[in-house]
């Protein structure tokens, strides 16, 4: 299996309460990652924002607006196993 795990921090809040913060995610993507249908080789994209970042983004994509904790985006159909 290949992973490839790409973080963006956008917030330095994120990088002050977890300095490892980049090794930390992709360990946390790579735990999970066995017990999920995915092809062999993927990519995970992260972005670690404030309050106003993510409601700017569930406002736009979601019509929701107001802050989350979560978006998802797949895009399994682009990967070929």
């Amino acid at each position: 299996m290949t992973l490839d795990v790409a973080v963006l921090v956008d917030e330095p809040a994120w990088r002050a309460a977890l300095p490892d913060i980049e090794p930390r995610c992709a360990s946390i993507v790579a735990a999970a990652a066995p017990f999920l249908d995915l092809p062999r080789s993927f990519e995970v994209s992260l972005l670690l924002c404030d309050d106003a970042e993510s409601q700017a983004l569930n406002a736009r994509f979601r019509g929701q607006d107001k802050p989350t904790d979560v978006l998802s985006f797949p895009a399994l159909d682009d990967l070929a196993e």
